[in-house]
């Protein structure tokens, strides 16, 4: 209020626009420009600060010291660097999508750090399609380490156990994709499959029925059905 009074509306508009583009940053990280506009309207602020001088308290008096420009230059710095490699891994992941890609994607996919959720499940999703269950569960760990309530991520862990044999573990993670997206009639039918799998026909009957009243053409239904054709 003391600095608004005495002429500092420009540096309230400063803080202003800083705080919104935090608030901003922490509803969405996937809004990699705002948060760096955020912090670097925090590096403007810390750049100087403002004192209202005893001898005339009307006429505010911005002071810089070295110490602030140099942590201004170095702020800035590492948040160029920042946006730099979020914006290269953009870019490669829009190749990779669009099938423009011309290096190996998977291991672009699973060594790269600066992947965020959204553009990490995408790529899962497409890099997934045809892969080994061993490549496929690679893929699930590097989705699950980005987004851990991806529920992509554990049916693909999920599918992956499965093609291992390795059930007990495919039905523990496809229950956490099921938990995830309770009606995802993918999931459901999947985990008919996995009991069928164990020769457990009951209780794929169970799923399959589930998976009859959430999407009654779901793809591979009519597989269950024949498979559970004495218990329906």
């Amino acid at each position: 209020y003391k600095l608004f009074r005495n002429g500092g509306q420009k540096h309230l508009a400063l803080i202003s626009i800083w705080f919104g583009y935090l608030a901003q940053a922490l509803i969405s990280t996937d809004h990699i420009a705002l948060v760096i506009l955020g912090f670097i309207s925090a590096a403007l602020i810390n750049s100087g600060y403002i004192h209202i001088s005893q001898s005339d308290e009307n006429q505010p008096v911005l002071k810089n010291s070295q110490i602030q420009r140099t942590i201004t230059l170095s702020t800035l710095i590492v948040l160029i660097f920042i946006f730099y490699n979020f914006a290269q891994t953009e870019r490669q992941s829009y190749l990779i999508l669009n099938d423009s890609y011309s290096g190996n994607s998977i291991n672009y996919y699973l060594n790269n750090d600066w992947i965020v959720p959204r553009t990490a499940e995408e790529l899962a999703v497409k890099l997934a399609k045809g892969s080994d269950s061993e490549t496929r569960g690679l893929i699930a760990d590097k989705l699950l380490s980005v987004n851990n309530m991806s529920h992509q991520g554990w049916y693909f862990k999920a599918v992956a156990m499965e093609g291992q044999k390795d059930y007990v573990n495919a039905l523990k993670y496809m229950n956490k994709a099921i938990n995830l997206d309770p009606t995802n009639s993918v999931y459901l039918l999947s985990k008919s499959v996995i009991y069928i799998e164990k020769n457990d026909l009951i209780s794929a009957k169970v799923y399959y029925l589930k998976t009859l009243r959430a999407n009654p053409n779901q793809m591979g239904i009519d597989y269950v059905r024949a498979k559970l054709k004495d218990y329906l």
